[in-house]
């Protein structure tokens, strides 16, 4: 999913659409040498730069955010005060908090539907 997709300028949008935002806190994530661009992922990653990463969804994606956060918790979640990058010595507990996200996701979008 592309979170900016929905402005527009990003392929065949409605042009009423609202202007991206100039930032691009994802920038980081896909330029500069492997070192800087790890660091930038691990950074937006902690609890202090997350929703950073979230105010850039397109209003398109409102809804998906909660599963952003839910996905974000369930790969990387907090330990001792800041993110768990190792690996995981039960890959279920990784895989089922994913699994159980979407779910969740997939089971509120559909009651949003039907409202």
């Amino acid at each position: 999913m592309c979170i900016r997709y929905g402005y527009k300028g990003t392929g065949g949008q409605n042009p009423k659409k609202l202007m991206r935002p100039k930032t691009n806190i994802l920038r980081g994530w896909y330029t500069g040498i492997y070192t800087e661009i790890a660091r930038n992922k691990v950074g937006d990653m902690g609890k202090n730069r997350f929703e950073n990463i979230i105010a850039e969804f397109a209003p398109k994606f409102e809804n998906l955010k909660p599963l952003a956060r839910e996905l974000r918790s369930a790969l990387f979640p907090i330990r001792d005060g800041d993110i768990f990058t190792g690996t995981f010595h039960d890959n279920d507990i990784m895989y089922d908090g994913m699994i159980d996200a979407f779910s969740r996701a997939i089971d509120r979008l559909r009651k949003e539907e039907h409202a």
